[in-house]
């Protein structure tokens, strides 16, 4: 008998584990890019490599988290999404396009920076990445740089 009861209650808990484990995927699904986001935090990551051959080498790493009111907070306001495309950030509109976990935006000057971006109905995070790479006589240079733009929607 203590089997049986040991065995509806494993049961019945891995069917609660897997229906809340469906409610966040549902989550997910459903949340849209839509809407105002304020943003939190940006975390920047970058890195500098340099090879200059018999003369040496140098690398540098660093990362640090950026707040509303620092000096290098980037982000004049709030950043709306609208249904028609367009991306709001302080006095600039751009238009957008998200599909997939990508985000692309093309400002007034036709310039796109691509993002990958996770939604979720209260959660914003853009990931831009950009890595460069240099070969000249003797030695190479390489750098790499990654900010996560973190916000919660209004």
């Amino acid at each position: 008998m203590k089997k049986l009861i040991y065995t509806i209650l494993a049961v019945s808990t891995i069917f609660t584990s897997c229906t809340k484990d469906d409610e966040k995927d549902d989550e997910v699904e459903k949340a849209s890019i839509v809407g105002v986001w304020s943003a939190k935090s940006m975390e920047m990551e970058m890195s500098v490599k340099m090879d200059m051959g018999i003369l040496g080498s140098s690398e540098e790493d660093t990362s640090y988290t950026v707040l509303p009111g620092d000096d290098e907070w980037e982000l004049d306001g709030d950043i709306e999404f609208t249904a028609d495309g367009k991306m709001i950030e302080g006095v600039d509109t751009s238009s957008y396009n998200y599909s997939g976990n990508v985000l692309i935006v093309v400002d007034e000057e036709a310039s796109a920076d691509t993002f990958q971006c996770f939604v979720t109905t209260t959660t914003l995070e853009m990931i831009m990445e950009e890595k460069e790479e240099e070969l000249f006589d003797g030695g190479s240079y390489s750098y790499s740089y990654k900010a996560t733009i973190n916000a919660d929607r209004k």
